[in-house]
């Protein structure tokens, strides 16, 4: 096709699925869904520290995006003051020390789920900016190289058909 363009962004970490126009109508189309949130359903799945007892958990923790100066990168931090984030967490499978959680947005903020994880003393496992860099260090040491937190599904109303479109990345 020559137009292929991105609808939306994943953390460069995060692997799973993506969605890109084939024409700039759906791009503007598929943009304004994504800006609205209302007919967007975002699924993920991730590995993070520790046992989660909390249960299915909604993370309704605001947040702004901050650039640190140490590194200068751009993280996002609970504040008050900052914008809606809505993160609804659900454990599937415990480990020894880790849980499987799915996790579905309320909101699409940068970082959110990390930034929530991490809030809740629950870091994604491999996060270099919000996770428990010991633990991850001692993983790195046994093979294990990037964070763990998949995009599984996507789901979206199609902009010719009206209907439902689910996009899905199996781990």
């Amino acid at each position: 096709s020559p137009f292929l363009e991105l609808v939306h962004r994943i953390d460069r970490p995060t692997s799973g699925c993506l969605i890109i126009a084939k024409s700039s109508t759906t791009l503007r189309h598929l943009h304004a869904q994504f800006r609205s949130g209302v007919s967007v359903k975002k699924n993920y799945q991730a590995l993070v520290h520790g046992e989660w007892n909390l249960g299915p958990r909604t993370i309704d923790l605001k947040l702004s995006t901050r650039k640190l100066t140490v590194d200068r990168v751009r993280r996002s931090v609970p504040d008050p003051t900052g914008q809606s984030a809505i993160s609804h967490f659900r454990p599937v499978q415990w480990f020894s020390g880790y849980t499987l959680v799915d996790i579905t947005l309320g909101t699409g903020r940068m970082h959110q789920i990390r930034a929530h994880a991490a809030a809740v003393g629950h870091p994604v496992v491999g996060d270099h900016y919000y996770g428990d860099k010991t633990a991850d260090k001692i993983l790195r040491q046994k093979g294990f190289r990037r964070m763990w937190l998949h995009s599984q599904s996507i789901g979206v109303i199609h902009p010719d058909t009206g209907a439902p479109l689910l996009v899905n990345a199996p781990v």
